[in-house]
């Protein structure tokens, strides 16, 4: 009953945005799991960021029940966008409302860990009811100590989201695309003197829903739907007090639910993509990984070409003094698209970050985030800029406030290049939390 009675719960969310920065870019294609290269930030060190250190005065305690301890959590927000659509380089204006229920619930055994989480954001248009959404989203991950320095990870979820106006495969419809997606990671993760492993496997499935066709007709989606599988490893070696290198691959195989896109094309394909990096942790003043190496991808279809480079990227955090830390996180790789005349998209990112403390319950940020979308065997290039302020003001454990700003846009390059667009995004944010 008590499971069950967490698993009720799980259908509201943790705030999404309550203590990360984010700035609402376009939707770009998701980028294939990477838990080789570690989930979130990569090693916090001793002192952590400005943003994840513990403030005991102001985080929530949780509820008891039973073996676990329930976060329960409810956000709304208003916002104004002065593009809701992405059809221009200036287009129409709205404000939305959004709530977002939620709750977390963690175990608190002496070994092994459980923890369950899920989210909802209901958002309502003042003018255009078609850009109405309803996002959710549950999901558990956990280990289980198998012995001193050995354990198995799990992690399942499922989800129902929306891509925002501006996506690449998704645009031109007379209201968002929405979409189900599930997933599965199992890994084996040990240490053994100086050296640490993890190896394991994924699986992402994807399921998108048709939409009206701007103009009429049906913006078919099923060619879009695939599944992922693939598997991954990463071999470390602490080389130094603060440091060391490891090495990391995986392996995927896109199978798509279509045998043809519309255009006749077959998109499955294999990719794979091998790194060697350094990460470091100088005493939590700094701390993170870089790396660099090779990715390809081979697809199926002989008339879409294969594609091969340089790969690199990182996470880096600095907390150049005791109260203000900087991030830089970078990536390139490539993804899958359904866009006429491409193979798939190299796509490269770098978002850099500023946080401060300016008073203990009082946290300001800033954000600077740019995205390419090289198009292969396509000759188009999108440029994606975005950028934002933000400012979180914690008044006591159960009420947080939020004001953000963000300025996004696109532009796109080449013979097949698309229209264009740039918002401006201003937001109020209120969290109750226990």
């Amino acid at each position: 009953m008590r499971a069950a009675a967490i698993f009720g719960l799980a259908f509201a969310a943790v705030w999404a945005a309550a203590l990360v920065l984010s700035v609402h870019a376009a939707e770009a294609p998701a980028p294939r799991p990477r838990p080789e290269l570690g989930d979130g930030s990569p090693g916090r060190g001793p002192a952590g960021t400005v943003r994840a250190r513990p403030r005991t005065d102001y985080d929530p305690i949780g509820l008891p029940l039973g073996a676990f301890r329930v976060y329960p959590s409810l956000g709304a927000a208003a916002r104004y966008d002065s593009n809701i659509l992405r059809e221009s380089a200036s287009g129409e204006s709205d404000a939305v409302a959004v709530a977002s229920p939620g709750v977390r619930a963690e175990s608190d055994w002496a070994r092994h860990r459980l923890a369950l989480t899920a989210s909802a954001d209901l958002g309502i248009y003042a003018r255009h009811s078609s850009e109405n959404y309803a996002d959710a989203r549950a999901e558990a991950t956990g280990y289980i100590d198998i012995r001193r320095g050995l354990r198995l990870e799990a992690t399942a979820g499922f989800g129902h989201g929306h891509e925002e106006r501006g996506s690449v495969d998704g645009d031109g419809g007379t209201e968002p695309v929405t979409f189900w997606r599930w997933n599965a990671r199992a890994a084996l993760a040990g240490e053994r003197g100086a050296f640490g492993y993890r190896v394991g496997a994924d699986y992402v499935r994807l399921n998108y829903n048709d939409v009206a066709a701007i103009g009429g007709g049906t913006l078919n989606q099923d060619d879009r739907d695939r599944q992922i599988l693939g598997g991954f490893a990463r071999l470390d070696y602490h080389a130094f007090p603060a440091g060391g290198v490891f090495v990391a691959g995986r392996y995927d195989r896109t199978d798509f639910r279509t045998r043809v896109d519309d255009g006749g094309v077959n998109r499955d394909a294999r990719s794979q993509t091998l790194v060697a990096g350094v990460s470091l942790d100088a005493g939590g003043i700094t701390f993170g990984q870089v790396y660099a190496g090779w990715f390809g991808e081979q697809p199926d279809d002989a008339r879409l070409e294969d594609v091969s480079g340089f790969t690199a990227g990182g996470e880096l955090s600095a907390n150049v003094t005791p109260l203000t830390t900087v991030g830089l996180r970078g990536d390139r790789g490539v993804r899958s698209t359904v866009t006429d005349g491409a193979s798939s998209l190299v796509v490269t990112e770098v978002r850099a970050t500023v946080d401060h403390e300016l008073l203990r319950n009082l946290l300001l940020g800033a954000v600077v985030h740019g995205r390419r979308l090289a198009f292969q065997g396509l000759d188009r290039t999108d440029d994606h800029l975005a950028a934002g302020l933000a400012a979180d003001w914690l008044l006591n454990r159960t009420l947080r406030l939020r004001f953000d700003y963000a300025f996004d846009l696109r532009n796109s390059h080449g013979a097949a290049a698309v229209h264009g667009w740039r918002r401006h995004v201003v937001g109020l944010h209120v969290l109750l939390q226990r």
